[in-house]
């Protein structure tokens, strides 16, 4: 996405093409959602809490131009700039060194390059500094009544009509060399007016130039944990997903064992932390 302005003093702000035509983003606007006066919590208090965790809130909120928005609030720190560097160099992100928001707005925008269905990215803003940061990302509102497992909670023999088109998405973000490192099933949503999938909570997302398996088989374990999802849909879903990759026959047993392994340690973990007033798919 081209037309980024960023400004040169104060908090780094900086606003994709479209935020201010088609949804009214100004500097202002984003600096009230990133005030950190008296440890207040800005703009983001007046909007419609999605999520809440420990450094971390999301809301939905009217942005100034009439339309929905997401706005995910991070205050905490982040990993030291000499650690970023180093990673850097080693395995070649495709984000590279920044404060989460920053590093979430980049791998939306990369990823809707990709023709990836993912939120529309819109800001970024951030102040403090690299190591104790405090930023928020703007996206679009994806309008959805549910998350992808709701639905096959609710109507278990859709698994096969989704199992395609879940195995087509995932094919295709890791071909490109990314992973979502929390590729669960309530992190993809049923979009409203089209019904087709929409990858979210893209924060942890990562590229490089040449992944390790173990990461797609990490992304792989997090979907087949799914408590209640039958072994037909697993196995049609990883089906798809090694004829989409390319990957040898006699390999997939290997990569179904992996898989599979993974997601029985998955579903054997405790989340650290949990929010009961969280909204599925509103992350």
């Amino acid at each position: 996405m081209g037309g980024m302005t960023e400004a040169r003093e104060g908090p780094r702000v900086a606003l994709a093409a479209s935020a201010r035509s088609a949804w009214g983003l100004d500097e202002e606007f984003l600096c009230g959602l990133l005030d950190v006066a008296g440890g207040a919590a800005g703009g983001v208090q007046r909007g419609e809490v999605l999520r809440r965790m420990p450094g971390r809130v999301t809301v939905r909120l009217t942005a100034p131009g009439g339309r929905d928005v997401v706005v995910k609030r991070t205050e905490g720190p982040a990993r030291s700039r000499g650690l970023m560097l180093w990673l850097r160099s080693v395995v070649g992100p495709v984000v590279g060194p920044g404060c989460p928001a920053q590093r979430e707005f980049e791998a939306l925008t990369a990823l809707q390059g990709l023709g990836l269905p993912v939120p529309e990215p819109l800001a970024w803003a951030q102040t403090g500094n690299l190591e104790r940061p405090v930023g928020i990302v703007v996206m679009a509102l994806v309008p959805h009544a549910e998350s992808l497992r709701q639905r096959l909670a609710r109507a278990p023999a859709d698994a096969a009509r989704f199992a395609p088109e879940l195995a087509t998405l995932v094919a295709r973000l890791h071909a490109a060399g990314w992973y979502h490192r929390d590729l669960y099933l309530e992190h993809v949503v049923v979009e409203a007016s089209t019904q087709r999938l929409v990858l979210l909570d893209l924060a942890r997302a990562r590229g490089e130039r040449s992944p390790r398996r173990r990461w797609f088989v990490k992304d792989l374990g997090a979907l087949a944990s799914t408590p209640g999802l039958d072994e037909a849909a697993r196995c049609s879903f990883l089906e798809g997903y090694c004829d989409l990759r390319g990957i040898a026959p006699r390999a997939r047993a290997g990569w179904a064992r992996a898989v599979l392994a993974r997601a029985r340690r998955i579903a054997r973990h405790v989340p650290r932390h949990a929010d009961p007033a969280t909204r599925e798919g509103g992350l």
